[in-house]
């Protein structure tokens, strides 16, 4: 993701948006206030969870 203020670009975790964090910027250290209105962290860690739960099905027959 972008920094808003400086574009500094950052890496922040779908754990961080699902918990509504807080993370600074490095660069500039403005902090971020992350928000996943959508619920779309949470999904997508749901999603993957299944995913490695169908694959461990198949390795474990």
């Amino acid at each position: 993701m972008a920094c808003p203020t400086c574009e500094y670009l950052m890496w922040a975790r779908y754990s961080e948006a699902a918990a509504r964090t807080a993370v600074t910027c490095p660069c500039c250290y403005t902090r971020i206030w992350l928000v996943d209105d959508t619920g779309s962290a949470q999904n997508a860690g749901d999603i993957v969870q299944q995913q490695i739960a169908q694959a461990l099905k198949g390795i474990l027959r």
